[in-house]
């Protein structure tokens, strides 16, 4: 993961061992944060509860 820190990377490593790892939080509706959305979907994390 490149971005969210710690958290993102747990999450990653939590959906690789096939949790269904969920993340609530803010981001901005601009191109970094759509990415860092787009990257932790791609990797199984649910970000529907993204604000």
């Amino acid at each position: 993961v490149q971005g969210g820190g710690n958290t993102g990377n747990a999450l990653t490593c939590a959906a690789r061992l096939g949790l269904k790892p969920r993340i609530i939080s803010k981001v901005a509706n601009d191109p970094q944060g759509r990415a860092l959305m787009e990257e932790l979907e791609a990797e199984g994390v649910d970000t529907s509860s993204f604000v």
